[in-house]
C-alpha cells in the first residue's frame, strides 16, 4: 500500500461478485469484481473505516438502469 501516505485514505465503490447477471450494466467478469474478503487482503496495512455490499437500483443513463450489486470501503493507511 505504498501508494498513500501515512493516514492517507482511499475510498472505493465498485460492483460485487453478487453483480454478476444482473442486467443493469457494469462489468461481467468475475475477475473484475470486488468482494470483502479480497478488500480486506488488499488493504490489510490499513483500517477499515467503512466495508458494506449494497443492493442498489442504478438510474444512471440509458445503459446502467436497474438493479445492482456494488461494494463501497473507506480505507485509512495506518502509520
Amino acid at each position: 500500500m505504498d501508494i498513500l501516505k501515512p493516514e492517507g485514505v482511499i475510498i472505493i465503490e465498485g460492483f460485487n461478485n453478487n453483480h454478476l447477471g444482473k442486467p443493469s450494466g457494469g462489468l461481467k467478469l468475475l475477475e473484475m469484481l470486488f468482494d470483502e474478503n479480497m478488500l480486506r487482503e488488499d488493504f490489510e496495512k490499513c483500517e477499515i473505516e467503512a466495508l458494506e455490499d449494497k443492493n442498489v437500483l442504478l438510474s444512471e443513463g440509458q445503459y446502467h438502469q436497474g438493479e445492482a450489486e456494488i461494494i463501497r470501503g473507506i480505507f485509512k493507511k495506518k502509520f
